[in-house]
């Protein structure tokens, strides 16, 4: 911060005059599985042994091992060993977290409705989380309104894995993605 950089999501810095600053400033920042972003594409395709790949209906990981992702490709096929499919709430939380990793805050009334989907009072079990969080001063609610403070910047990924459904509490620290195949887009 003595050196002119602000801070930009969880974990990166930048110049003001950056565009990643600009576009966290105007709230168009982005997240991805490289980090923070002014990317606005909807796909992101994954090269490489165990890379994962985002697109509008779901994810997609390659094969883990080099071997077996080699092999694959000197076969023709596509490299991937497993994808997820996603259904419209899975649209709506994936929303809800990158606007909160990217904004420090979402309305979950807004975007239940932009989602055309249930109400905020569908995450009965996840604002009573943040209503936890609250009185340790990480995040803040106004109704359907989640704010990250500033002291709970550093937690904000514990905040937004809140409405990670495929997260299970105190299992393995990454979601285990069922199935292959994709969907429709997630709708708009």
């Amino acid at each position: 911060r003595a050196a002119g950089y602000v801070s930009v999501g969880l974990d990166h810095f930048a110049r003001p005059d950056d565009p990643l600053a600009q576009a966290s400033e105007e709230g168009r920042l982005r997240r991805n599985f490289q980090g923070y972003t002014t990317d606005t594409a909807g796909t992101v395709i994954g090269l490489g042994a165990s890379s994962i790949g985002t697109l509008p209906q779901g994810y997609v990981q390659n094969e883990i091992g080099v071997r077996a992702y080699m092999a694959k490709l000197a076969v023709g096929d596509l490299a991937t060993n497993r994808g997820i499919r996603l259904g419209a709430e899975d649209c709506l939380r994936r929303d809800v977290i990158m606007r909160l990793m990217c904004g420090l805050e979402a309305d979950l009334l807004a975007l239940a409705a932009e989602h055309k989907m249930f109400s905020a009072a569908d995450f009965t079990r996840e604002i009573e989380e943040v209503d936890r969080m609250a009185k340790d001063g990480v995040v803040r609610r106004d109704g359907a309104t989640i704010a990250v403070t500033k002291a709970g910047r550093p937690f904000v990924r514990s905040i937004a894995a809140l409405f990670d459904s495929y997260l299970q509490r105190g299992a393995a620290r990454h979601s285990r993605a069922p199935g292959s195949g994709l969907a429709a887009p997630c709708p708009r």
